[in-house]
């Protein structure tokens, strides 16, 4: 479901709930009607200021490998984030190809410190191409990313970066074998 239609929905539930309420309260119909639909209007004021908010106060950092390393298939992605605690994802983009890649999320340390493995290409492709790669990161709440909706998954495709997340260095790697 696309966040739009979650904000929408839990706009009108909260609208129904009021409305709902004050008509068993023996209050009448326009009032009840008016009530309803100003408290949908008020949710949904709030919930797309929160799904507009900027990008949290982050900073994520890859430090290995190095800026022009060669790669093989799989490679170790080493970075650090704070402040902790901290989403972190890690993005891949042949340089060859408009998307992004989402890769498996890595787990971050008590010290800020996260690796992971991420793919460059396939077992077929990608051989001798560039990539370049990218962590973004988040602090904000499960709840406050399904609002925003669109926040990545491991194995999805991106065309664009989602503004809301903060961004780190970007390392140009080339696979070797």
């Amino acid at each position: 479901m696309s966040a739009l239609v979650v904000q929408f929905v839990l706009s009108l539930l909260a609208g129904v709930i009021v409305g709902t309420f004050l008509y068993s309260r023996k209050t009448s119909r326009k009032v009840s009607a008016a009530c309803s639909l100003l408290s949908a209007i008020v949710v949904l004021a709030v919930i797309l200021w929160i799904a507009t908010r900027p990008a949290p106060a982050i900073q994520p950092r890859i430090i290995s490998p190095s800026n022009g390393a060669n790669v093989g298939l799989r490679t170790l992605i080493e970075g650090e984030v704070s402040p902790i605690p901290a989403d972190i994802y890690v993005l891949v983009h042949p340089l060859s190809t408009d998307r992004w890649w989402v890769q498996g999320v890595p787990l971050v340390q008590n010290d800020g410190r996260w690796n992971v493995l991420v793919y460059a290409g396939t077992e077929t492709l990608g051989v001798q191409e560039r990539y370049e790669i990218l962590a973004v990161a988040t602090n904000e709440s499960r709840v406050i990313r399904l609002l925003r909706g669109n926040y990545p998954t491991p194995g999805q495709q991106l065309e664009a970066i989602p503004p809301y997340l903060a961004k780190s260095n970007v390392i140009v790697v080339r696979r070797s074998q």
